[in-house]
């Protein structure tokens, strides 16, 4: 049972109900934009992963929070809380120090003459 059938299972019994009412246009293109970003989004995250190990890519995938509670801020006027804060400056703070650890690694190797075996 792929995920598409087994979605159409689980949602069919709220359709049934007295009370459901037909989607408006503006509603469809929203869902269908999100829908569409979504598999975008998908296929970027996958070709990460196809040119950089996951270790490497997995801190990254935390930016999502920062970028969520800008979204919130500017699109939406939901204002962030004090923990919400510091989570984010805390994904912040650990995205800087591994970059700043690998362009240090990187520049190691570059001053070191290479050892052929």
């Amino acid at each position: 049972l792929n995920v598409s059938w087994l979605s159409v299972l689980l949602i069919t019994p709220f359709v049934l109900v007295e009370n459901w009412a037909a989607v408006d246009g503006r509603s469809v293109f929203l869902l269908s934009s999100m829908g569409l970003f979504a598999a975008v989004g998908q296929l970027f995250s996958a070709r990460a992963l196809s040119v950089i190990s996951a270790a490497q890519a997995t801190p990254f995938r935390y930016s999502s929070v920062v970028f969520g509670l800008l979204i919130g801020v500017l699109v939406f006027q939901e204002y962030p809380t004090l923990f919400q804060i510091l989570g984010a400056a805390l994904v912040l703070i650990v995205l800087a120090t591994l970059q700043v650890r690998s362009l240090r690694s990187n520049l190691r190797q570059k001053r070191s003459p290479s050892v052929v075996r």
